[in-house]
């Protein structure tokens, strides 16, 4: 237990940030052997443990993780810095979670990073110690492979992606015709005079 630990109740690895998606996929993998191998519901026996997109953010370190029971988003904590005085649950600290099987999903706490909230639950394995999880998917049967259930994500985040940019072009709109009254009144004009354009138009045509 290092002193980190002893202050605070996280334990945070040793390795290097570049390390840790190999020291993740490892422990994923013998928490699938100890206790998902044998399993009958729940479970795509045809998925691998994976981690994509792997990246450092403000003093912690973040990538998709894969496995054959759920798809997460993953949030380790990189030095000191990176908790900000967090405290944890006292059923949550380094001795009582090493002394208890593994839980797929903990306690609901959120993490700011560079100023912006994210919904994860605090989650700990003995080997990498504590850290954040963002379930995104549960239910992993419909997949075939890794690749279709990392196509399947990014098809939602492209999608999301597409309805913010268009809500914040709403945004703007509005906040242009906040601040220049006539705005709207001058599209209304330009749309009348469309509609009369085409109207005419329509008239010659017929006569």
């Amino acid at each position: 237990m290092n002193d980190l630990t002893q202050k605070t109740g996280f334990l945070i690895s040793g390795v290097e940030a570049d390390d840790l998606p190999e020291q993740i996929v490892n422990a994923f993998n013998q928490v699938y052997c100890d206790d998902f191998a044998d399993a009958f519901m729940g479970v795509n026996h045809a998925l691998n443990t994976e981690i994509r997109g792997w990246q450092t953010q403000q003093n912690w370190a973040k990538g998709g993780l894969l496995t054959p029971w759920m798809l997460a988003i993953v949030y380790f904590p990189l030095n000191y810095a990176a908790l900000k005085g967090m405290v944890l649950p006292d059923d949550w600290k380094t001795n009582v979670c090493a002394e208890r099987a593994y839980h797929v999903i903990g306690p609901l706490m959120p993490l700011m990073i560079e100023e912006k909230a994210y919904a994860t639950h605090l989650n700990f394995h003995p080997k990498l110690g504590h850290y954040w999880l963002q379930p995104l998917v549960q239910n992993m049967a419909r997949y075939s492979d890794n690749q279709a259930a990392f196509a399947a994500w990014n098809d939602v985040v492209e999608f999301r992606k597409i309805v913010r940019a268009q809500k914040q072009a709403e945004e703007a709109a509005n906040a242009e015709q906040a601040e220049n009254p006539q705005t709207a009144e001058q599209k209304e004009q330009q749309e009348a005079i469309s509609r009369r354009a085409v109207l005419s138009k329509w008239f010659k045509q017929e006569h």
